[in-house]
């Protein structure tokens, strides 16, 4: 069985390595995969001095705001003998999305880092399932023989957070091979990215600019051909004077069978700008509105394009959850957006707005003698109001931009979406005794319960990061008992606390460690815990996390001390004060 030819000499986006069928390399190749995926197959490589890889995120943690966007490198330390990869990385889709790294390319792909980037390397696979959560890379040289040693970057992800909360960025499965596909020794570090503030995603960003070298391997070249019997006719409209030529159907180099050859490199392709195809998005990809009523605005953009004169869209959104507010309420019979200026709308072809079926509708054009627009620019602006919680998407169901004398500018389109949320959110702070701030992460148990109620109405597993913040979401506004505690704390509780639509700021104290068996006291038993583990560190297998107080993965003299200070007491620790 013949693998699905993929669209790109060096990257498959299709589907993940471990759901295609068939074989998926040449021989030489095929060698490699097999010790890559089935690691019983191959023994693991010897490290001269001893030397262990590390495949670590970096940094390690990062914080962003909802709307926010921040990138996370992938990076691998003092490997030795290094030819091939692979990569088998998680993360939690309702908290983040991965943005695409080459719009060009069908699905989500990462950015290969410095050393993927090298021409004598080919990524066979880049593959990101923002429904699943998951990204898989594969790579390797394309010398058969040959090898790298040293420390670099292999690949950088921009997360976008979409939900409150913290998500881990596991590297769930990491191989790194040598040229004769045996598997070398390697840690790994896991990333935490923790999504804080809705409020501040309604701000504008910048647009995400592609940068042409990390991906563009495709041999296919936009060749549509301008003729001079082509002429743009007076009444401004898009649609009469265009010619789509079939050469501009993207080709694949690709065999269903590559093999390594020392020849491969990675070039540049030509396309309408020198950046690569021009963009029509959705600006913000992701916008929010926290309460049914409010607002938020989005505007079509135009990036990287040359010489435009015409432009045409056509966008879908779900008419439940949003409606279009009228730009223009000196028309009642018609639903408008705001035009732009990019290009100027000399002549206005459609303005419309449909609430009902949702969908809008827009064409403009300049006229002589107004000169083209080059570069990025504002087509329209859409004001969506909330109607009810979901998801809308904001889906190009079409798209056309025209030169002066009304030829297609070949572009791409990349959808939004709009998120109403009708449930709040808790931005919890906690803080903790005789700890260093980086061991202030860990893991937390929060309860909420309605008062007068014995058993929980919301419980919450979540991260603590740095700075004592956690986060949990989706929780239906009201009146709440909220409790947390640590491995081995008595619980904290704040007593009737609002919670309402949108973001909570809620302090919940000084944890009090001790109580090792959770039972509400801290006492002997407690103390038994702790002395039966004293002096031991963690990986030694009587190292008791119960008794490592400040989570320092050791238990000494500290640990007694906070033990000492907080022993006898017992019961739930009520904390007062605001917010």
């Amino acid at each position: 069985m013949k693998e699905p030819p993929c669209h790109e000499q060096v990257r498959c986006a299709a589907r993940p390595f471990y759901e295609r069928p068939g074989p998926m390399l040449g021989l030489a190749a095929l060698l490699l995969v097999i010790g890559v995926l089935f690691p019983g197959s191959a023994a693991r490589g010897l490290r001269p001095n001893s030397l262990i890889a590390l495949v670590a995120a970096d940094p390690s943690s990062i914080q962003l705001s909802l709307g926010g966007t921040g990138t996370v490198s992938i990076i691998v330390q003092d490997v030795v003998n290094f030819h091939g990869l692979q990569l088998h990385m998680t993360f939690d889709p309702a908290k983040l999305d991965v943005l695409d790294a080459d719009p060009l390319t069908p699905g989500t792909q990462v950015a290969p880092g410095a050393l993927l980037m090298n021409p004598e390397w080919m990524v066979y696979q880049n593959v990101v399932d923002n429904g699943a959560g998951t990204i898989d890379v594969i790579a390797f040289l394309t010398d058969v023989e040959d090898s790298w040693d040293g420390s670099d970057t292999l690949v950088q992800i921009t997360f976008l957070g979409v939900a409150p909360g913290t998500s881990i960025l596991t590297l769930a499965d990491v191989v790194l091979t040598d040229p004769k596909g045996v598997h070398l020794d390697v840690n790994t570090s896991n990333g935490t990215i923790i999504v804080l503030n809705m409020t501040a995603t309604l701000t504008r960003t910048p647009t995400r600019t592609r940068t042409p070298t990390s991906t563009a391997t495709s041999s296919a070249t936009p060749t549509a051909t301008r003729t001079p019997t082509q002429t743009r006719t007076p009444t401004g409209t898009l649609t009469t004077t265009v010619t789509r030529t079939p050469t501009n159907t993207p080709t694949s180099s690709r065999t269903p069978t590559p093999t390594r050859t020392a020849t491969s490199t990675r070039t540049a392709t030509p396309t309408h700008t020198p950046e690569g195809l021009p963009r029509v998005v959705v600006s913000p990809s992701h916008s929010y509105i926290t309460n049914i009523g409010m607002t938020t605005t989005v505007e079509i953009r135009i990036l990287g394009v040359t010489d435009l004169y015409g432009a045409e869209v056509h966008l879908t959104f779900d008419p439940t959850i949003v409606r279009v507010v009228d730009a223009d309420l000196s028309s009642p019979s018609t639903v408008e957006v705001a035009l732009g200026d990019f290009p100027y709308p000399d002549s206005v072809a459609q303005n419309v707005a449909d609430n009902t079926a949702g969908t809008i509708d827009v064409a403009v054009a300049q006229w002589d003698p107004r000169p083209p627009c080059d570069g990025d620019g504002t087509l329209c602006t859409i004001t969506f109001e909330a109607l009810q919680w979901g998801i809308s998407p904001v889906h190009f169901s079409s798209k056309l931009l025209a030169d002066p004398i009304g030829l297609e500018i070949p572009s791409v389109s990349v959808d939004g979406e709009v998120a109403v949320f009708q449930e709040g959110t808790i931005v919890g702070h906690v803080s903790f005794q005789g700890r260093e701030p980086s061991d202030w992460v860990c893991p937390l148990s929060i309860a909420l319960f309605v008062p007068g109620e014995t058993t929980p109405q919301y419980t919450f597993a979540s991260l603590c990061d740095e700075t004592g913040t956690f986060t949990v979401t989706n929780i239906i506004s009201g009146t709440y008992h909220i409790k947390v505690r640590d491995l081995h704390s008595l619980w904290n509780v704040r007593l009737s606390y609002p919670v309402h639509t949108g973001i909570n700021a809620v302090e919940l104290g000084l944890i009090v460690d001790g109580d090792s068996d959770l039972n509400g006291a801290i006492n002997q038993f407690d103390f038994s815990i702790l002395s039966t583990a004293y002096g031991t560190a963690w990986p030694n297998p009587d190292f008791d996390a119960r008794a490592d107080y400040n989570n320092s993965l050791e238990i000494n003299i500290y640990d007694f001390s906070i033990l000492a200070t907080n022993y006898g007491r017992s019961g739930e620790v009520v904390v007062t004060g605001s917010p």
